[in-house]
């Protein structure tokens, strides 16, 4: 048995996953079974050990707890700020969204109706200022909004 015990030792002092060592220990079970006393014997030491294991690797320092809640923090306030700038981000976005909309409502309505779906989709903040220009200078809505090449080319920051 203390053969046995030195081997799965050695296994995993070298780092092998336990599922390798268990398939080992099933290995040796059935090319050299052993007297069921002694099959019981190794099975309690063998069973000890493995919860000896574990709760080392559970056990956490308390310098390990603070690096882990420093840590926390850090991903915390990072995951904070990135927050609020997407947030940001997206309330500027749905300004313009809604600053396009309002022109075009005082325009007239029906047109603004036909294009609320398309304008609602735009995510260029850039694209959006080209619009409400493009709205606020359209003398009516009767033909498409006039949106300039140029100034298409540069809000999408292609000029």
């Amino acid at each position: 048995m203390e053969w046995k015990l030195r081997i799965l030792d050695y296994l995993y002092e070298q780092g092998r996953p336990e599922e390798q060592v268990a398939d080992l220990v099933r290995c040796l079970d059935l090319m050299m079974p052993e007297p069921k006393l002694i099959q019981e014997e190794f099975d309690n030491v063998w069973l000890q050990r493995e919860e000896r294991r574990k709760m080392a690797t559970a056990y956490m320092s308390n310098l390990e707890r603070k690096w882990l809640k420093e840590g926390v923090k850090d991903g915390v306030k990072e995951g904070l700020e990135k927050g609020v700038k997407v947030g940001q981000e997206e309330g500027k976005l749905s300004e313009g969204r809604n600053a396009v909309m309002d022109v075009l409502d005082a325009k007239s309505d029906r047109a603004a109706d036909a294009l609320a779906e398309n304008i609602k989709r735009i995510d260029n903040l850039a694209l959006l200022r080209a619009l409400l220009r493009s709205a606020v200078t359209a003398p009516s809505l009767a033909r498409p909004l006039g949106i300039r090449r140029t100034d298409l080319l540069a809000a999408l920051g292609l000029s």
